[in-house]
């Protein structure tokens, strides 16, 4: 089997090695040891099936997004001062400050 590693995207095809259903498929470059087509020695091909994500909106989820965009403001408009606190409490838990910030922001603790 050729395969052919400069084709990239969605196709809708129906795959016949190994057989799956018709459908949208997306063909990607993987790292080397992952997907499911034979290939070259240093970059892999995968193809898999295209799944389009679910967003039902439901009110914990919509309270969590408000929560995390306000972690996002609240960082932004942080002193340099509380950067480099946050950095610093990052640093001892093997997080970057940005990170420890908006987890401690989102969980109350600031």
């Amino acid at each position: 089997m050729k395969i052919y590693t400069s084709i990239k995207g969605k196709l809708s095809l129906t795959p016949t090695d190994p057989p799956r259903p018709a459908g949208l498929y997306v063909f990607q470059r993987v790292r080397r040891g992952l997907g499911n087509i034979t290939a070259d020695k240093n970059r892999g091909m995968q193809l898999r099936r295209h799944v389009v994500p679910r967003d039902p909106k439901t009110p914990a989820q919509l309270a969590r997004r408000s929560k995390f965009a306000q972690a996002i403001i609240a960082w932004r408009s942080a002193s340099p001062q509380q950067k480099t606190d946050a950095a610093a409490a990052g640093a001892r838990v093997g997080l970057p400050g940005y990170q420890w910030f908006l987890g401690a922001y989102i969980r109350g603790g600031l």
